[in-house]
């Protein structure tokens, strides 16, 4: 055989394939064409959920890693957890730039857009911009600019 066989659902999803190796998979949809659970011939099998938008708020797999998403009215991603120990949490701003993200291993960052383009700032960046700007008071500077962040 030098050509995979597929086969399909009455709405063109791929339901089964078979490579010239021997490698298969079967796959199922939901209504909207998102692959719910997939399984492959070596009895690797994955299950996953979708918000009304399309959006994976839940996926698990036979090997037990599992991942949780979740998503704002705006459809702006602002939570991640998984079974691998890192966690994550996003903020946006009233025109849905990404502002602001934070993860379980004390990680920080800061987003400011300017013209459409996002500047980065770090945690360690933030304390170095609040400890100038707290030295600059001090020594009483007639001139400096303090970061709107």
């Amino acid at each position: 055989m030098n050509y995979p066989i597929k086969r399909y659902d009455k709405n063109n999803n791929c339901i089964y394939y078979k490579s010239p190796s021997g490698f298969e998979f079967w796959s199922k949809y939901n209504k909207k064409g998102n692959i719910i659970y997939s399984k492959d011939c070596s009895g690797f099998e994955y299950w996953s959920e979708f918000n009304d938008n399309n959006q994976e708020i839940y996926y698990e797999n036979s090997n037990g890693y599992k991942r949780w998403t979740e998503f704002d009215e705006n459809n702006n991603e602002i939570y991640y957890k998984n079974t691998n120990d890192y966690e994550y949490w996003k903020k946006y701003d009233e025109y849905n730039n990404h502002i602001y993200y934070k993860d379980n291993h004390e990680y920080e960052s800061w987003y400011k857009w300017i013209d459409k383009k996002q500047i980065v700032i770090t945690q360690s960046e933030f304390e170095q911009i609040k400890y100038r700007i707290e030295f600059l008071k001090r020594k009483k500077v007639p001139r400096y600019e303090i970061l709107d962040i």
